[in-house]
This record gives C-alpha cells, sequence and structure tokens, in this order.
C-alpha cells in the first residue's frame, strides 16, 4: 500500500537471456484489497546489462492482447502531459 504501514509485494525474478527479444511476464495475486491503492515498480539496478523495455502493461484480471486490436483506443488529451505542459508554458511565458 502507498501508505503506512507499507506493504511490499515482490512479483519474481526475471533473468536476461541473451541480445534477442523475449517476452516475460508475471502474475500477481495480491492478498490485500489494494483497489486505488498500488504502486508498480520495476527494481533494474541490480544488473549492468543494456536492454530495453517495450509495451509494458499490468492488467487487473486476465491479460489480453489489445494491441493488435484492428481499431485503436481512442486517447482523450485532456490532463495529460502536453495539455499540462502547455498550460504552464502559457502561464509563464
Amino acid at each position: 500500500m502507498q501508505h503506512d504501514p507499507w506493504t511490499f509485494y515482490q512479483g519474481g525474478a526475471i533473468n536476461l537471456l541473451g541480445p534477442e527479444w523475449m517476452e516475460y511476464h508475471i502474475t500477481f495475486n495480491s492478498g490485500a484489497d489494494v483497489e486505488r491503492d498500488m504502486w508498480v515498480g520495476l527494481s533494474i539496478a541490480q544488473s549492468d546489462v543494456d536492454f530495453w523495455i517495450d509495451n509494458f502493461r499490468y492488467f487487473e484480471g486476465d491479460p489480453e492482447d489489445d494491441l493488435n486490436r484492428e481499431t485503436p483506443f481512442p486517447v482523450d488529451a485532456k490532463e495529460k502531459l502536453a495539455t499540462q505542459w502547455g498550460e504552464i508554458k502559457t502561464e509563464r511565458f
């Protein structure tokens, strides 16, 4: 949880096995109610191997391959970085 008392759940270890692209996944089932009160993190400081992360996703429930949809999801720009940055620049300059 993101407040005291802190609760930490470690999902598992992923070992980078070579230079080829690979897909990794970890399934996690919470033993506590973490609805609207959780974060996802990557602990990557234990290795000096260069790597790239692409299409990082997390799901509630079973994973769904939504990246291969014929119809893309609509994106609402409200409250997104570009509009927020535009407002900051407008206020400052």
